[in-house]
């Protein structure tokens, strides 16, 4: 597979699906298919290659037209690949596992069930905003709801909680300063970019927030530059 831009791919559940078929405890493909997801998720053991890998199950599932689905299961998921390498995508390396036609997708649906895996999607999706190009705002927040189903513990008592913090890091591309959901309701169509919760730039505009938030010598530099439109009087005697 050679590298690509995320725009070039076509989301089409559909047909990707048409591919597949449940046997016993696996899941076949009549296609070769990719599992394609940031090489970040090795980095951080969130997903672990060799001859079986355990990969964590939020991915893209690619043909060679590329068509795509998106897998939203926040649990590690046993893989055979018949091979494993990397690819650009927006720039951004990759691991892509293959899979031949005729051959096991997933090699075993009963699913590890580890809710350590979440805490680690929270800081990677969340804290720092290190969204995988193949999710949109819906489907990060069924990630969390799917805790539930597939590690046997709720993360949070409603999904509300994370359309809210979606909601909140769910950025215009041209403008950071504005929320997509703003955009949105607008009946305009940007592009989405996301921040991280931990972002002292664009997440808040407090002095008092962006010290607290950050290190101190980026937090002091973001005051600066980015001003906030009231001032408290506590904030004024740090401005001071």
């Amino acid at each position: 597979m050679d590298n690509f831009e995320s725009k070039s791919a076509k989301r089409n559940k559909n047909k990707i699906n048409s591919y597949l078929k449940k046997r016993s405890n696996v899941v076949t493909t009549s296609k070769n298919l990719y599992i394609i997801f940031p090489e970040k998720f090795v980095d951080k053991n969130m997903s672990v290659l060799g001859d079986t890998c355990f990969v964590l199950g939020v991915v893209a599932i690619m043909d060679d037209d590329k068509n795509y689905s998106t897998s939203i299961i926040p649990t590690r998921v046993k893989v055979q690949p018949s091979e494993i390498s990397t690819v650009l995508i927006d720039e951004i390396p990759h691991t892509v596992l293959h899979i031949d036609a005729n051959s096991d997708l997933i090699s075993d649906i009963n699913l590890i069930k580890d809710l350590d895996v979440v805490h680690d999607i929270y800081e990677l999706f969340l804290i720092q905003g290190k969204i995988p190009w193949y999710l949109d705002e819906n489907d990060i927040h069924k990630v969390f709801g799917n805790a539930s189903k597939y590690t046997g513990s709720k993360v949070s008592n409603s999904l509300l909680t994370f359309e809210m913090l979606v909601a909140t890091i769910a950025r215009v591309e041209s403008d950071p300063k504005i929320e997509l959901r703003i955009a949105l309701n607008k009946n305009q169509k940007p592009k989405a970019f996301y921040l991280g919760l931990s972002d002292v730039w664009y997440m808040t505009s407090s002095t008092i927030s962006k010290l607290a938030r950050a290190s101190m010598k980026l937090g002091v530099v973001s005051s600066v530059l980015n001003k906030e439109d009231e001032i408290s009087s506590l904030e004024r005697v740090i401005r001071k």
